[in-house]
């Protein structure tokens, strides 16, 4: 259930009042009608999201999230990169949960996935605040409002990148060991 909750907890960190993107989790994404993929989270433009089709296009996906997991981390660190870079996402992110958090946030360039941060539970990124509103996401997700209902306590979870991933793996917290 680790998953679960980390994909549900990405998604509120990432969503946003800008009307002119939704989060949506595990939505088919059109792979340039190659193949559908589905990954745990999806930024995409409102306009994709509306109506009532059953998936949405690669062009309208402005970040993909891959929670891996030990039974994901080959398809999540190797098949999927290549079947988003290919099908033109340019943004991808994917959460490690084992064996500790750590958030990898990757840019397409050259037609594959280069590094722009690799952030480890309980270290601190510097972040930008997301603006939907333009086509690219910013690198790090932002910290959810104080009186947000899944904010965890700050002395109990690590944040990374100004959101609090430990939380999102059973037993870690802010004096255990962050890997």
């Amino acid at each position: 259930m680790a998953h679960q909750r980390a994909a549900h907890r990405l998604a509120a960190l990432l969503d946003d009042a800008d009307a002119g993107i939704e989060v949506l989790p595990a939505v088919n994404v059109n792979l340039d009608g190659r193949a559908l993929a589905v990954p745990d989270v999806t930024v995409v433009r409102a306009a994709a999201a509306a109506g009532d089709r059953t998936f949405v296009d690669a062009g309208d996906v402005l970040l993909a999230v891959e929670i891996a997991t030990a039974g994901t981390v080959v398809t999540d660190r190797f098949t999927r990169p290549a079947l988003y870079a290919e099908a033109g996402i340019r943004h991808l992110w994917r959460l490690d949960l084992e064996p500790a958090p750590t958030l990898w946030v990757g840019t397409l360039e050259g037609g594959a996935y280069s590094t722009v941060a690799r952030i480890l539970a309980g270290r601190s990124a510097a972040s930008q605040r997301p603006s939907w509103s333009s086509s690219t996401p910013p690198t790090s997700p932002r910290r959810p409002p104080a009186d947000h209902p899944l904010r965890p306590e700050p002395r109990r979870c690590p944040r990374i990148a100004d959101a609090t991933l430990a939380c999102w793996a059973p037993g870690r917290s802010a004096d255990g060991p962050v890997g």
